[in-house]
């Protein structure tokens, strides 16, 4: 309840006075978001899981045009030729159609690390092995990501 004071103005009460401002409240909330979206990405949250399916959906992009480079060249490229040789003609493919790839750069995986293309594979000798070395960005760990998934 408000009393007048003389001159006709309300008087506050010192209760509706106490709280926080919108300031305060936009950063405390600014705050918590942040340390939500940092936990959250440290413990396999969403981002982590869609960053996955980027490196599973490249890896699936890159091997069906590795496939496409065999049918023209009879062989996949040399490891030391690489996923270089979808974009560019390698001197030994007499039958190179590419590009095979949209792009004119190899992008990077997710987590800013190359792709490591190998053949033929250590895993699959009869192919190639195509992997992103994942998060930890070191390869041969267990969050590797690869065309054997």
């Amino acid at each position: 309840m408000t009393t007048t004071a003389r001159h006709g103005q309300p008087l506050k009460c010192k209760s509706m006075m106490a709280g926080f401002g919108l300031l305060e409240i936009l950063i405390v909330a600014v705050v918590l978001c942040i340390l939500v979206w940092k936990l959250g990405s440290k413990l396999g949250g969403p981002l982590s899981d869609a960053q996955i399916m980027t490196a599973r959906g490249d890896i699936a992009v890159f091997s069906a045009a590795l496939d496409d480079f065999k049918k023209d060249c009879g062989a996949y490229p040399s490891t030391e030729q690489g996923l270089q040789a979808l974009i560019v003609k390698p001197p030994s493919c007499t039958n190179w159609k590419g590009p095979y790839l949209k792009e004119v750069k190899i992008k990077d995986d997710p987590w800013g690390s190359k792709y490591i293309y190998k053949c033929p594979g250590v895993k699959t000798a009869s192919s190639f092995d195509l992997c992103s070395p994942g998060p930890d960005k070191i390869e041969g760990t267990n969050d590797d990501i690869c065309n054997m998934f």
